[in-house]
């Protein structure tokens, strides 16, 4: 009866080296998997964390510049006083086109050269006392804005306020910039305002959202969102990009100061979230889902595994024949 044939020596050897290989060759690409994923992690995160803040600081820069605007009209000999109020008319929400014509002459100033679409004077109980340009007041759909969250807070606090977004008389989403002006008893005599369609701080936000985001969006103080970009890998994760910038928000966290949450989704999926407040108490954020982070991974990996399996196959091939040399002997 015959005995079944061995593996010889040299078989043996070969697949003792081999099976070391693919073993050795498996652990550096998972250790390389693990280590070049999180170096784009913690490359995206840094970037975007500088980028949001950096974004942060311009808007706060634009809106401060609006309230300076404002408050330096306020500060005119025209604004003294309201010359006409015993005409206002609720009818035509403020008084007419012809009254007061020195106000509407220092606004026109500011809407001509684009930095306000509309201002407007506000008597101190909230009614209109005129808004300009004159065929905007005419189209007003309130004439009392007293119960405006912008306005009470102006009102409580003496100091300007910056709305949350709405939809404006012309129909365009936009903001107003509140600015109470006291007399001489620290009263308030009346306000003076300005709004600013938001269509300038959407481009200038989407214009410099990165492609690396996959969700990106500024949203007010309420969670409605003023501009946002969000690419086709992004679509089923905004909801959730957006109701994490509303708790972030809701939060009050230190303004201007960025910070990155690791948020998942329902289906299992992993977002990494870069979110800032501004000065306004609007919110920023920035995401990304983590398994976009593979697909940028793939060629460094794929060029650092064929490296790594290169040498280790030419460091087996030498063992190989030393082990059947010392065999040999």
């Amino acid at each position: 009866m015959n005995k079944p044939r061995r593996f010889g020596l040299r078989t043996r050897i070969a697949a003792v080296i081999g099976g070391t290989w693919c073993v050795a060759v498996l652990a550096v690409v998972a250790y390389l998997y693990g280590f070049l994923e999180g170096r784009a992690i913690e490359e995206w995160q840094a970037e975007r964390t500088l980028q949001a803040e950096a974004m942060a600081a311009t808007l706060d820069q634009i809106v401060a510049e609006a309230v300076h605007d404002v408050r330096k009209v306020a500060g005119l000999e025209q604004f003294d006083a309201l010359a006409a109020v015993h005409a206002i008319d609720p009818k035509i929400n403020g008084i007419s086109d012809g009254l007061d014509m020195s106000k509407r002459r220092v606004f026109d100033g500011f809407v001509d050269g684009g930095r306000f679409s509309v201002m407007f004077i506000l008597m101190p109980d909230g009614r209109h006392y005129l808004s300009h340009p004159y065929s905007v007041q005419q189209r007003l759909k309130r004439f009392d804005l007293s119960d405006r969250p912008y306005f009470i807070e102006a009102t409580r606090s003496r100091a300007p306020v910056v709305s949350n977004a709405f939809v404006g008389a012309d129909g365009v989403p936009a903001i107003a910039i509140d600015v109470p002006v006291l007399d001489a008893k620290g009263e308030i005599a009346f306000h003076i305002g300005g709004v600013m369609h938001l269509d300038r701080l959407a481009a200038l936000f989407v214009g410099s959202t990165p492609a690396a985001s996959d969700v990106a969006m500024l949203a007010d103080r309420n969670g409605m969102v003023m501009a946002s970009h969000v690419s086709d890998a992004g679509r089923a994760a905004a909801k959730l990009v957006s109701g994490t910038l509303v708790r972030f928000v809701g939060g009050e966290p230190r303004p201007g100061r960025a910070e990155t949450q690791v948020v998942t989704g329902a289906n299992g999926e992993e977002l990494l979230v870069v979110l800032v407040r501004l000065q306004s108490g609007w919110g920023m954020t920035m995401a990304r889902n983590r398994a976009g982070f593979i697909d940028r991974i793939k060629p460094e990996l794929a060029r650092s595994s064929l490296v790594v399996g290169a040498i280790l196959a030419c460091l087996s091939m030498i063992g190989f024949v030393i082990a059947q040399r010392i065999a040999g002997h």
